[in-house]
């Protein structure tokens, strides 16, 4: 993993997070900060750690981070990731995971249209649009998991449910 060039795409979605106005805005940095979870999930906690702490100095380094903004990491990185536990705990809880969606799958299957009704119509109509129109001009539709949220994704268009 470049540490420097993940830490360079982490920057800005922290500060789209602090500082975001709008719901959409926020939307759109979690779903670039689950794109960008990846790398840091499959690396071992050794590079974790000396990611996050390059992460701490780039945003205690950039004046447009709010103060409290690094000062959380700064604590979080002293509390939580120095005491984090190596690779086995990581292994596990993916195992985990996917022995609990292979026991589910099928019976949630009857239930997935109407939560996906329930989860889109809280969005946007234009997000909604968006997507429409992306399937309908063929792009194929999928779901994506990342942490504990879901997203509705086709082609460029992205919702968040």
């Amino acid at each position: 993993m470049d540490i420097d060039a993940v830490v360079a795409k982490w920057i800005p979605i922290i500060r789209g997070l602090a500082v975001a106005h709008s719901k959409d805005e926020i939307d759109r940095c979690e779903f670039e900060a689950e794109e960008h979870l990846l790398p840091l999930l499959a690396a071992p906690v050794r590079q974790l750690r000396e990611f996050y702490s390059r992460l701490c100095d780039a945003l205690r380094e950039d004046p447009s981070i709010p103060f409290f903004v690094s000062a959380s990491f700064d604590a979080w990185h002293e509390v939580i990731l120095k005491k984090a536990p190596d690779e086995a705990v990581k292994k596990l809880k993916m195992a985990l995971a996917s022995e609990v969606a292979d026991l589910v799958e099928e019976a949630i299957k009857p239930d997935l249209r109407e939560a996906l009704i329930g989860a889109l119509k809280w969005r946007c109509p234009e997000d909604l649009e968006n997507i429409k129109k992306t399937v309908k001009s063929g792009a194929t539709p999928r779901l994506k998991g990342r942490e504990s949220c879901l997203f509705l994704v086709a082609g460029d268009a992205c919702v968040m449910l």
